[in-house]
């Protein structure tokens, strides 16, 4: 598959020497670029679910008192 993407000129330059100096063509550097990435987020995703599900089993739930009712309001009259 084919796609363009704009980076700055600097970036594209500090890239392109990288995928030299690694004997990487342009298109496998982006591809392992996105996905080195594409694991970064996850690994981090999955830190702050941890966390938060750590938190909860520490204090307990939060309470959904008022939840449905605050949304009902805000949604009211609202087509969907």
């Amino acid at each position: 598959m084919k796609t363009a993407i704009s980076i700055e000129n600097r970036e594209f330059m500090l890239n392109e020497d990288a995928a030299r100096r690694h004997h990487l063509t342009r298109s496998r550097f982006y591809a392992e670029a996105g996905k080195l990435y594409r694991h970064h987020l996850d690994e981090q995703g999955g830190a702050k679910v941890a966390a938060i599900n750590e938190t909860i089993a520490r204090v307990g739930q939060p309470a959904t008192d008022g939840l449905e009712q605050a949304a009902t309001a805000v949604f009211e009259g609202v087509e969907w």
